[in-house]
């Protein structure tokens, strides 16, 4: 189809596409996050086998950089960010105009959201000291009924860490000697370029607490430093700004909703919601989640 058509389609339906505008004569070619990672846990260093093995293609155009670029996995075409939570709340059953709903459904878009991409791009971080380019205008992410399946980057690049070898000039990777540097150049890059202003751009569309979607971002990447064994210098250098799970969401407090609460790397018991009676009981917030309501 002729990138007219396609802009027409897009206008017609109204569809926002806060990622630009269509590049004509180029059609968009993306980095598949999980077969990036797969390679290189076979291939630890092969960065061109990596390439190849995980690059998709769409049948749509490329655009221009911007706002991450969603693409809804049955239509194979992009949608906005309004568009995907508005699908989600309705396979969901939920009514869109109220505010209720959008809180949950925004905090059940954020919650995949995380556990998808920083379950690969930590894990990349920890295993190999590969941090990926995450920010948002490089990312294309998969929505299944509205909400996160998969992510795939347009360019794959980023910084290395002294255990990856030294990238070479035409390498889209900058080489960071120090460890303790790459992992603080990783998460300030990672909270600056992508998750604040997903963050800001949900409490704007759905009137969610932010400190709701933090929560979710502080319990994937406590879990995911666990399941990777992470050594102290990963968790003091990744457990930083709104990632840290600090002192004001430590409870002195030994509920016994299921025995001995689980002692974390800090030596306290995180409680993310002090009135949910429900935390300690199932796997995960239901919408009766006082951190989805208006105090």
């Amino acid at each position: 189809m002729a990138v007219a058509g396609l802009e027409a389609i897009a206008k017609k339906n109204k569809t926002e596409f806060a990622s630009g505008a269509f590049v004509r004569g180029q059609q968009l070619r993306t980095f598949d996050l999980p077969a990036v990672r797969r390679h290189l846990q076979a291939a630890s260093f092969d960065l061109v086998g990596a390439a190849g093995r995980s690059q998709q293609q769409y049948r749509f155009p490329a655009l221009t950089g911007g706002a991450p670029l969603l693409i809804d996995e049955g239509l194979r075409f992009p949608v906005s960010l309004t568009t995907a939570l508005q699908t989600a709340a309705m396979y969901q059953g939920l009514d869109w105009e109220k505010a209720s709903s959008r809180r949950v459904v925004a905090a059940e878009f954020f919650r995949l959201y995380c556990e998808g991409l920083l379950g690969e791009a930590v894990g990349l971080a920890v295993e190999r000291q590969l941090g990926l380019d995450l920010a948002l205008s490089n990312l294309v992410v998969t929505v299944g009924r509205g909400l996160p399946t998969s992510f795939q980057a347009r360019e794959l690049g980023g910084y290395s860490g002294p255990a990856f070898p030294q990238p070479d000039e035409a390498s889209s990777f900058k080489a960071v000697p120090i460890q303790t540097d790459f992992y603080a150049q990783f998460i300030a890059d990672l909270l600056a370029t992508n998750l604040r202003p997903l963050v800001a751009k949900l409490v704007e569309l759905c009137e969610v607490k932010p400190e709701v979607l933090w929560d979710y971002a502080i319990e994937t990447l406590l879990g995911l430093l666990d399941n990777l064994n992470a050594d102290d210098a990963a968790r003091a250098s990744l457990l930083v700004h709104e990632l840290d799970p600090g002192e004001q969401l430590v409870s002195p407090l030994q509920f016994q909703f299921l025995g001995t609460p689980e002692q974390l790397h800090f030596g306290g018991t995180i409680y993310l919601k002090r009135k949910c009676c429900e935390k300690f009981k199932k796997d995960k917030r239901c919408s009766s989640c006082p951190g989805n309501k208006k105090r």
